[in-house]
C-alpha cells in the first residue's frame, strides 16, 4: 500500500514538473496557454501567414502588402485561425477579418473558411 502511494506521488511530481516546463503555469502560479482555447499568436507566425495566403487565394482576394494587426490560433481538428489584418486593395487600403480552419502539419491544407470580410 505504501509503495503504491509512493509511486502515485512520484508520478504526480513528474507530471507537475512536465506541465511547468511546458509553460502551462507561470512563475506566479497562473495558468499559461489554454489547450483548446483561442490563444494569441505572433503577427509573424510562419504557419499563420502560409495559411492566410491559402485563404486569400481561395477568396480570389486581390490584396497585397498584408499587415497583420492581431491573430489567434485554436487547436481543433487542425488549427482555427482568427486574423484581423490590413491590406492594399483596388480602391484603397482595407481592414479585413477572417476565420478559417487548416489541417495540422508542416504544409497546411485549407479545410474551411468561416468568415472573410474586408471594409
Amino acid at each position: 500500500m505504501i509503495k503504491s502511494i509512493s509511486i502515485i506521488l512520484i508520478l504526480a511530481g513528474v507530471c507537475l514538473v512536465e506541465f511547468s516546463s511546458a509553460g502551462f503555469f507561470s512563475s506566479q502560479g497562473k495558468r499559461g496557454p489554454c489547450p483548446g482555447c483561442q490563444n494569441e499568436i505572433s503577427k509573424n507566425d510562419e504557419m499563420m501567414r502560409k495559411s492566410l495566403q491559402l485563404v486569400l487565394s481561395k477568396q480570389n482576394a486581390a490584396l497585397r502588402n498584408i499587415k497583420v494587426i492581431s491573430a489567434t490560433k485554436q487547436t481543433v481538428v487542425g488549427y482555427k485561425y482568427r486574423i484581423n489584418f490590413e491590406a492594399d486593395a483596388p480602391g484603397g487600403r482595407k481592414t479585413c477579418d477572417t476565420t478559417f480552419v487548416v489541417s495540422a502539419g508542416v504544409e497546411p491544407k485549407l479545410k474551411s473558411v468561416d468568415r472573410f470580410e474586408c471594409n
